[in-house]
């Protein structure tokens, strides 16, 4: 039996999708905001960055932001060991790779995988980013 002929045998699909936009926590959050044409572009929130530390109108100053507006997610609470890390393996991670932990949860919640039902399954998870997050 060649290779192709198993792969037909083998079903796949695609069961599940998360995604988060600036002003969406979630899938039907975020293309609601897409429906009514919102881009929540919005000034930097006051617990996130000191504005009046750090922005100077001049492009070119160091270690100074020039603009103080842009797309920002919600704040998430993030639980490490709910995906089976430690503090210490926390210390290695940045914002971006708990966010993608937690956008995969959801597609898999999305597809109704119970990913705590005791039974081994392999998921084969295709992240597709196109974000650059800078914690301020």
């Amino acid at each position: 039996m060649s290779s192709r002929s198993n792969a037909q045998e083998e079903p796949i699909a695609v069961v599940g999708y998360s995604c988060i936009l600036p002003g969406g926590e979630n899938v039907t959050e975020s293309w609601d905001m897409i429906q009514q044409g919102l881009d929540n572009i919005a000034e930097l929130p006051d617990d996130r960055v000191d504005v009046t530390a750090y922005f100077d109108p001049v492009k070119t100053t160091k270690d100074k932001i020039y603009c103080t507006r842009g797309g920002f997610i919600p704040d998430f609470d993030f639980d490490p060991r709910e995906f089976g890390l430690n503090m210490f393996q926390m210390e290695d991670c940045d914002v971006n790779q708990t966010i993608s932990l937690l956008k995969v949860k959801e597609a898999l919640a999305h597809a109704k995988v119970d990913v705590n039902d005791g039974k081994k399954k392999k998921y084969w998870v295709r992240p597709w980013h196109r974000w650059w997050i800078k914690s301020l």
